[in-house]
């Protein structure tokens, strides 16, 4: 972990040509991101940049009292730009002092913003889509329309230089290699992993990779980032969207593609984390209950209660119950589709949310972690006790106490029945 001292030096460096009118992008476009003490930041370290040809290092104890800002909060402010790609930093380390880069890049034009999916999208999130279509009016360019009886009469470079391209000089410009500052931004880093996108795409469909060009493949990092979701995740969203007869270029449906991971968030079981992630417990059979168990090590919750119920949209409320359930006690993906399973055969198709909650914490508490655990446990629990269960109920119809009769039937919902009074064959489902 790296711990700021107030005493380390700093060193602001240009990467980009910023100019005044991006004073503008930033105030109306980044600050609602960013919040206002970056963006004070940012000015700051750009106003050192100009005066650090004469002092090129600086202390941040001086930044901080010239900003009246606390060590974490500037820290706090420094992350938010190097998010956002207005900055990028560096450390060299020293004898008991260490020394920062601070690389200073500009900000996207308007029409750049506005076209990344990711910025522009969380300007919707933090002020509302209204406000920023609204900004986005700001920036639309009113070009007047030629009038039909209007020819335009302007004068071409080559009319008036008559450049000769033989001549030396033009050679010359070509061969110079000297760098010159230009406009340039920072790219937003992303954790998103190609080559695992890929690979889920070709194990589970028949798309080709030749399909994802650059511009595809942009579209959907941003997207996946925006919501914050995993390479596995966003590759069946992306299957799910894929229109094989439409041409290329529009063979995604990103409008499509962008509700369905606005959905996901939604639901934090839905995603695959990559703090949790695990290879599934896959087993190499090709029986139907091998390809069952298989499918529930692969798949989300939703998809599998969707493929459950034919194929149709699993609705809130059961999507609420298993959201409450992952969060709640932690349980995995494979052992939430094996409690479904589970739940949905002993009550009738249907998720009482009491006992499918009484079924889970089981499950919790035992610590289960695959499906096949789970499939056994459950399916242990019903056999284990069905004998005992025989024996009480013999004993209470031969005693012919309605009190113990009454008892029993308090003990069990009619319509929750209890892991003492089923079995399961799993085989046969």
């Amino acid at each position: 972990m790296i711990i700021l001292s107030p005493k380390d030096f700093y060193q602001v460096r240009l990467s980009s040509l910023i100019a005044d009118y991006d004073k503008d992008t930033l105030t109306m476009l980044y600050q609602p991101l960013i919040g206002h003490l970056a963006l004070s930041v940012f000015f700051t370290l750009w106003s050192d940049a100009k005066k650090q040809t004469l002092t090129p290092l600086s202390s941040h104890e001086q930044l901080l009292v010239q900003m009246q800002m606390a060590t974490g909060e500037f820290i706090d402010a420094r992350k938010k730009l190097e998010a956002t790609g207005l900055l990028r930093s560096y450390l060299k380390k020293g004898e008991g002092v260490n020394i920062y880069h601070y690389d200073l890049y500009a900000p996207k034009t308007p029409k750049g913003f506005f076209n990344d999916t990711l910025l522009f999208g969380l300007l919707i999130k933090y002020i509302g889509e209204k406000p920023a279509n609204q900004l986005k009016q700001l920036y639309n360019l009113n070009i007047n329309e030629t009038i039909s009886n209007e020819d335009e009469i302007s004068a071409t470079f080559h009319e008036i230089f008559k450049p000769d391209f033989e001549d030396k000089v033009f050679l010359k410009a070509i061969g110079s290699n000297k760098k010159i500052k230009d406009r340039a931004t920072a790219k937003i880093d992303s954790e998103f992993n190609y080559g695992r996108f890929v690979e889920k795409i070709k194990i589970s469909s028949q798309i080709n990779e030749s399909v994802f060009t650059k511009k595809i493949l942009n579209e959907i990092e941003r997207l996946a980032a925006l919501y914050g979701v995993d390479e596995d995740i966003t590759a069946l969203r992306v299957i799910d969207c894929f229109d094989p007869n439409k041409p290329n270029g529009d063979k995604i449906n990103f409008e499509q593609l962008t509700k369905m991971l606005r959905e996901d968030v939604k639901y934090p079981f839905l995603n695959n984390k990559k703090d949790n992630y695990s290879d599934p417990n896959l087993i190499s059979s090709e029986t139907m209950l091998a390809q069952k168990i298989n499918l529930m090590e692969t798949v989300s919750p939703k998809d599998y209660l969707r493929i459950m119920q034919n194929n149709t949209q699993p609705v809130n409320a059961d999507l609420f119950l298993i959201d409450d359930i992952s969060k709640k006690l932690n349980l995995s993906n494979p052992v939430i589709n094996a409690l479904i399973d589970f739940v949905l055969v002993v009550q009738k198709n249907t998720l009482p949310r009491t006992y499918t909650e009484k079924v889970a914490a089981s499950l919790a508490r035992s610590n289960i972690k695959t499906t096949i655990d789970a499939m056994e446990f459950l399916n242990k629990g019903f056999r284990n006790t069905r004998s005992s269960s025989l024996k009480q109920t013999a004993n209470k119809v031969e005693n012919k106490q309605t009190t113990d009769v009454s008892a029993s039937k308090k003990t069990t919902s009619k319509d929750e029945p209890s892991l003492e009074e089923l079995e399961i064959d799993w085989d046969s489902l």
